[in-house]
């Protein structure tokens, strides 16, 4: 069988991985403390910060880093519905919300890094047999 291939304006996306993707962000709910931060400078949108988040992640999915590579998933219901997206963002909005949501969150994790070091500084230490000198082998005394 003979194939003739040209060239068209399609775009052909490979939305695959995004099923699984968006399954996986279900079962670890890992965008709903997101969506609770407060960003300066962003006001609130139609589109969550859990949204714009998942929308990156989305795209890292399909291996594209790229703001401007969104537009390609405008009217996509596989890609939206997949990652449960009340709308798609645009490149703009993408970029400017992410730019923003970086500082924040990069001060959420330093907190909760701040934190967690200070509770496990502040918790007995354990020793275990070997540093207690105790042992459980008989000495033949």
């Amino acid at each position: 069988m003979n194939y003739k291939i040209e060239r068209g304006r399609e775009e052909i996306n490979s939305t695959g991985g995004i099923a699984p993707g968006g399954q996986l962000f279900r079962k670890a709910n890992i965008f709903s403390r997101v969506n609770g931060l407060i960003m300066s400078g962003v006001k609130g949108g139609r589109i969550s910060h859990g949204g714009i988040l998942k929308s990156m992640v989305g795209l890292f999915c399909e291996g594209r880093s790229d703001y401007a590579d969104i537009g390609s998933h405008r009217g996509d219901s596989v890609f939206q519905e997949s990652l449960e997206l009340e709308k798609i963002p645009s490149e703009e909005t993408l970029r400017q919300r992410m730019n923003h949501a970086a500082e924040t969150i990069t001060d959420v994790v330093r907190i909760d890094c701040e934190n967690r070091e200070m509770k496990a500084a502040t918790q007995p230490k354990i020793q275990s047999k070997r540093e207690s000198g105790n042992s459980f082998t008989d000495s033949g005394e």
